[in-house]
């Protein structure tokens, strides 16, 4: 099994918590915050945006890019 083939199962599982959660947070009762009420909240300030797009770009970077 190749660091690859890792990194993409890992992502694919954090689709599938992603998922999850989502579905859980619509759900009446479950006290989770739907994910667009929680992006509301935490993108209010540009730094975060800013910080979040660098996080991501930085871990694509490291973890897809073939060498």
């Amino acid at each position: 099994m190749t660091s690859r083939l890792i990194v993409l199962s890992a992502y694919a599982a954090l689709m599938v918590i992603a998922g999850a959660l989502t579905l859980l947070g619509h759900r009446p009762g479950t006290g989770l915050l739907p994910p667009s009420a929680l992006l509301r909240a935490i993108l209010v300030h540009r730094s975060v945006r800013v910080l979040i797009m660098l996080f991501w770009f930085w871990l694509g970077w490291h973890f897809l890019v073939e060498p």
